[in-house]
């Protein structure tokens, strides 16, 4: 099944930075804080260098996909990178994951830009990198030492 994702709404922020929560346990590398996720989708959402894409349902937001314009240090091509992927746990049996890495693969097609996506998680990480790599090549990984520091263990 097709889900429409669309461009999130300025009404919405909110409602995205609660269920962006819900999935700290295993989209957040580092405690996160409400606050600071709110300004930053408020950021996003106003158009300042990212888009937010979501799939709402009859009960809500169902998933977000964030994607924002950066460069590498070493090169002055802008790409967009991904800032989060999330379905909530209740719709994961389904292809709304799909049609969220389908709505940033079309984004950076119509902008013309390199769509760079990862994973920053250990909970379901096999899964997610199976997913992942039946729509993009790869190109690394992500590796954390001394998390501790900041109270994750």
């Amino acid at each position: 099944m097709e889900y429409d994702v669309q461009l999130a709404q300025p009404h919405m922020a909110e409602e995205i930075t609660d269920v962006l929560l819900e999935g700290r346990d295993e989209g957040f590398v580092f405690p996160p804080d409400r606050e600071i996720v709110l300004e930053f989708v408020r950021d996003i959402m106003n158009k300042n260098g990212g888009l937010l894409g979501v799939i709402v349902g009859e009960s809500g937001i169902e998933g977000i996909i964030g994607v924002k314009l950066d460069k590498f240090w070493f090169s002055d091509q802008w790409y967009l990178f991904d800032l989060f992927t999330f379905v909530h746990p209740e719709f994961r049996r389904s292809t709304r994951a799909k049609c969220l890495l389908a709505f940033a693969k079309k984004c950076a097609k119509e902008m013309k830009l390199p769509l760079v996506m990862g994973i920053m998680s250990n909970i379901r990480t096999e899964a997610k990198s199976r997913l992942y790599e039946r729509q993009f090549d790869r190109a690394g990984n992500y590796f954390v030492y001394n998390k501790e520091s900041a109270g994750v263990v």
